[in-house]
């Protein structure tokens, strides 16, 4: 298949999202490298139909997920494109466990092999005692006061690191008050069982949680039903056996803590001639919200944000959640949807709380 033949897709967000922006400006200069035409897909929010929700909700009902990018792409490639989808999505999930914009140098060290074998009881722990003394108090230092937060409880043992990870809304191994009365993560069980436990051994356990969590997660969904809705059909390489079974056994050292998803880039520098100065490209000209704001701006200054409110306020009233995030907001609005449709077949709900 030439180039010619083949067409990329990405989309923006307006209000503009400083991450999205990244990603957005990044596909621009690959396409341009790869000589491949590159559309654009505006998502304006004062423009979404919330009825474009409702559509994938029954199909995707414990996998709530503002996909409203990926539907809006998915029209696109049906009326312009073509019939196949390929998506890069879960990449980032199963090289990094979870995402590289997201994720600070020091999210990525505490889930690799140079912090994991310092950890009891990994083997190698006894010799690394006073090392991590001097590494948790750094990290400890830059939690507070870089990411100012209130609560920095750093993994003593592999078990802590895994419910630590399992249990955090930020893709962190760092603990906090609410995590202490939690049920421990059944991936804690397995490998403790084993009397000589090495980093691989945790590094597939963090792994096997990653896939659990994708197994019933809404981040495939979304691009699976976006397609199916609109009769095209859909790929998503890194999630297919044999690059799945290459990542769980890919040993992530301090060049992937520096360097995330490296083998990614070595391999497009190879086979592809994508020069290996893009791996350091740093976009410029991405004058978008933080995630936190970019929430704040939709929820209160959007008609999207206005209609999520409305349509998902009595159900989290009920279940006495005051919602601060765009994803609690969606949260209540797919909990709504299912209520009314269980309701309207008869089906009857019952609070045995």
């Amino acid at each position: 298949m030439s180039n010619s033949e083949i067409k990329a897709i990405a989309f923006e967000y307006s209000p503009p999202l400083n991450l999205n922006l990244k990603d957005k400006n990044r596909a621009t200069k690959v396409s341009k490298i790869l000589g491949i035409d590159l559309e654009i897909v505006n998502v304006d929010f004062n423009d979404v139909d919330l009825s474009k929700l409702e559509d994938v909700i029954l199909k995707m009902p414990f996998a709530a997920h503002l996909g409203v990018g990926f539907l809006k792409m998915a029209e696109v490639i049906k009326k312009n494109m073509g019939s196949t989808m390929w998506c890069g999505q879960n990449a980032d999930t199963f090289y990094n466990f979870g995402p590289t914009e997201k994720f600070s140098f020091v999210n990525r060290f505490l889930i690799h092999e140079p912090y994991i074998k310092m950890l009891p009881p990994v083997m190698t722990h006894e010799k690394y005692k006073k090392v991590k003394v001097m590494i948790d108090r750094i990290i400890f230092m830059y939690s507070k006061v870089i990411e100012k937060r209130k609560i920095c409880k750093l993994p003593r043992t592999v078990s802590e690191l895994i419910n630590y990870f399992a249990e955090s809304e930020d893709y962190s191994a760092i603990g906090n008050d609410k995590m202490e009365n939690m049920s421990k993560s059944p991936h804690i069980e397995v490998i403790t069982k084993k009397e000589r436990i090495t980093t691989g051994d945790v590094l597939k356990a963090l792994f096997d949680l990653k896939l659990c969590e994708f197994a019933t997660g809404g981040d495939n969904k979304i691009v699976h039903y976006s397609a199916k809705l609109n009769n095209i059909t859909s790929v998503l390489p890194f999630s297919t056996q044999n690059m799945l079974l290459f990542l769980r056994n890919i040993n992530r050292s301090i060049k992937d803590v520096i360097l995330p998803k490296r083998f990614i880039y070595e391999y497009s520098k190879r086979e592809l001639g994508i020069p290996r100065s893009f791996y350091y490209f740093v976009s410029s000209n991405t004058r978008g919200l933080k995630y936190s704001e970019w929430e704040r701006e939709i929820l209160n200054r959007t008609m999207f944000g206005e209609e999520i409110r409305k349509n998902s306020s009595e159900v989290l009233e009920k279940l006495n959640i005051r919602p601060k995030t765009l994803s609690q907001f969606i949260a209540g609005f797919w909990v709504t949807k299912l209520h009314k449709t269980l309701e309207e077949n008869s089906i009857a709900i019952q609070n045995r709380g």
